[in-house]
């Protein structure tokens, strides 16, 4: 097993490193106190290739590992976690998860455009009554003459007033449905401008040696679990449980990094003046989206004890060649 960045890894950071400090930084503090998206960031992204960073080229990709999709967010999520969020759920939640379980018809409708950065797109899971629990999603598609109803409400959903594209998990069957089995769950594809879809917008979301050697430790712990879940992605292993695990690890090293920072600053810590309150506001944020750590939890203490374990996937992630 090889964690190491080559050349081309480094070289990516560096693009990615500038950008950040190009386009995200400049005007990040008002439109923090906004809260209003600003449509020409996502623009550039797509422009200069960050959308499509590990799509293949076929699709309109720039062909690159799943190192890089790590390492953009790392240094977009420096500067900015709203722009990390853009890159990671355009590219992680929706189209890798097109790229692994849609039909080329859909592969060239959607993704191609997605990957080059000219449409943008989001993942739908939260419901007001469900989360994290998946199973207890009330959303539901009826077929009705050959084509899909779909009636639900979705929340906390990042980039629904601006994606172009959304994917959408409904229940397809009520028996499944009411006995809480997930099987029962498909995903659709859904067009902004489609009859019948009314996104909104959620305003006002909290998003000493000792301390910082600690910091330094979960930091390179988190990074190391990172690199083995891009390393088994380029070699197309299954990494479920790993993806879970560095995802746990990471925020709520992030989160208690954040706290400790508020401590060493002081008051100061407090006032928008510096961004340590806005690191805090995102690493708070990152405990609970995409499961929460207490759920990320008890899916290790599952795998640990022999409760949870992986069978086949009907579609594999196409490694990386």
């Amino acid at each position: 097993m090889d964690l190491t960045y080559n050349a081309d890894h480094e070289s990516f950071r560096e693009a990615a490193r500038e950008f950040a400090v190009r386009v995200v930084a400049p005007g990040l503090r008002e439109r923090d106190a906004d809260a209003k998206a600003v449509t020409s960031i996502y623009k550039k992204m797509g422009e200069e290739g960050f959308l499509g960073c590990s799509i293949p080229t076929q699709y309109g990709g720039l062909g690159l590992d799943y190192h890089t999709l790590a390492i953009a967010s790392e240094e977009f999520e420096y500067v900015d976690s709203s722009a990390r969020v853009i890159l990671s759920v355009h590219n992680g939640l929706h189209s890798l998860a097109l790229l692994q379980w849609g039909t080329e018809a859909q592969k060239q409708k959607y993704l191609v455009p997605l990957a080059r950065g000219e449409k943008l797109s989001t993942f739908c899971l939260t419901e007001p009554a469900a989360g994290s629990d998946v199973a207890g999603i009330q959303s539901f598609a009826e077929k009705k003459d050959g084509r899909y109803v779909l009636n639900g409400e979705k929340i906390w959903i990042s980039l629904s007033t601006v994606a172009d594209v959304y994917l959408v998990m409904a229940y397809i069957d009520r028996a499944r449905q009411v006995a809480r089995d997930h099987s029962g769950i498909a995903a659709f594809l859904v067009e902004r401008n489609w009859k019948g879809v009314a996104p909104f917008e959620l305003h006002g979301k909290l998003g000493v040696r000792a301390m910082l050697a600690s910091m330094a430790q979960s930091r390179d712990i988190g990074d190391l679990l990172v690199r083995r879940c891009g390393w088994m992605k380029n070699t197309g292993q299954r990494c479920t449980r790993e993806v879970a695990l560095a995802k746990w690890t990471n925020t709520v090293a992030a989160q208690a990094a954040a706290d400790n920072a508020i401590e060493i600053h002081g008051a100061y810590g407090f006032c928008n003046e510096f961004p340590v309150e806005r690191f805090w506001r995102n690493s708070r944020g990152a405990v609970i989206y995409e499961g929460t750590k207490e759920v990320q939890q008890i899916i290790q203490a599952e795998y640990a004890l022999g409760y949870r374990k992986d069978g086949a996937i009907r579609c594999e992630l196409p490694a990386f060649k």
